[in-house]
């Protein structure tokens, strides 16, 4: 008889090219008993057309049954929540947690009309296509009498006692969505003119992107990123924490230095130490935009006198995606750290504690990298 309280959870491979995204699935309870002992959750989707195989993996992996206690979508991102809708639309879902961004700001409000999105042009496509799948995916909620929460630290009533949202607030959420649609002005215009002057130089940025610099475990070239290397889309992802089967982990989406940072003033308010979590998400598929040596050290931990891995950290990234995802300065830093690095790239990994074996082999860390991309 197996009746404690088990946890396991599936990053899923997304991204065939370079593209990468997000999508996780987790369930939680006891593993070897009937649906009914279980908690089963999404968190992110990935891309629209990974929507079918986060269906099919939850009912064939977890034995959902076409049942789904919550779905949780970080942020707007279509690489987020595109998958989301196909869950939506195929699975009894209990609760979806997500944030509203057109309830907090009169930009966002004033882009949609019945549900669709009617001004366009200080949006890209590809904004358009995120702002359009979150209107979407409450839509189908509401039609299917799906509650609705929006995932602020502290306060979901949704989710288990042990799955704690620790960013972001409230207060901080509303900043954000200001930003998320940039007024179409004299100035906006302006932007767009000179980034089309420096498509015109791309050869040149691209081959200085190309140098490489050399570190080694005591050389450490990731910088601090500047306070606007995130958008505010991105900084405004849910930040979430879980403490279950005697593990810890962590979650960050795309998530920036603020928003981490806030994240993790709101866990040492609450007396949960980021730096004993077993396993982390490292933010952003392992963009060296996202994180710098200060927030490592303090979510993850100082750096070590010799590669001594306690801890797992996992980036979601696209087969082609390196050298941006995973940065190979990024993933250098996690393991100066303590943390034993494992990616995506076309594999899907598996993590769990007291849960039904699989009966396949370990994961293969991700290697050093002796050569990492130059600044630019």
């Amino acid at each position: 008889m197996h009746e404690e309280i088990g946890f396991e959870m599936d990053v899923m491979a997304i991204g065939e090219e370079s593209s990468s995204g997000d999508a996780i699935i987790m369930r939680a309870g006891n593993l070897f008993g009937a649906r009914n002992e279980q908690v089963i959750g999404v968190f992110d989707g990935g891309y629209k057309k990974d929507g079918q195989n986060v269906v099919d993996s939850l009912n064939d992996l977890y034995g959902a049954e076409g049942k789904v206690d919550f779905v949780i979508n970080s942020h707007p991102d279509g690489d987020h929540s595109g998958g989301l809708i196909p869950v939506l639309e195929q699975m009894r879902v209990g609760h979806l947690l997500m944030h509203r961004p057109w309830s907090h700001a009169n930009s966002v409000a004033s882009l949609f009309e019945d549900g669709h999105l009617i001004q366009k042009s200080a949006l890209s496509e590809k904004a358009q296509a995120s702002m359009q799948n979150v209107r979407d995916l409450e839509t189908i909620a509401m039609k299917k009498g799906i509650s609705i929460e929006e995932p602020f630290s502290y306060v979901s009533s949704s989710l288990p006692s042990c799955f704690t949202i620790l960013g972001p607030s409230r207060e901080y959420y509303r900043l954000l969505a200001d930003e998320f649609c940039p007024a179409d002005d004299f100035s906006a215009q302006i932007a767009r003119m000179m980034k089309s002057a420096k498509a015109g130089v791309g050869t040149i940025v691209e081959m200085a992107n190309d140098l490489t610099v050399k570190e080694d475990f005591w050389t450490e070239t990731l910088l601090e990123p500047s306070a606007e290397a995130v958008s505010a889309v991105n900084n405004s992802s849910v930040i979430l924490h879980i403490s279950i089967a005697g593990k810890n982990i962590l979650l960050t989406a795309d998530a920036g230095v603020p928003a981490l940072s806030l994240a993790a003033d709101c866990a040492d308010a609450h007396g949960i130490n980021l730096r004993s979590c077993d396993l982390q998400q490292v933010p952003h598929h392992g963009s060296k935009r996202n994180v710098g040596p200060t927030l490592l050290d303090r979510i993850v931990g100082s750096r070590q006198a010799s590669f001594q891995q306690t801890k797992m950290v996992f980036v979601s990234a696209a087969v082609k995606g390196e050298p941006k995802h995973p940065s190979g300065k990024v993933t250098n830093a996690y393991k100066r750290r303590g943390a034993e690095v494992f990616t995506t790239q076309g594999t899907r990994l598996h993590y769990g504690v007291n849960a039904p074996s699989r009966g396949s082999g370990s994961a293969t860390p991700y290697p050093f990298q002796d050569y990492v991309e130059g600044n630019e």
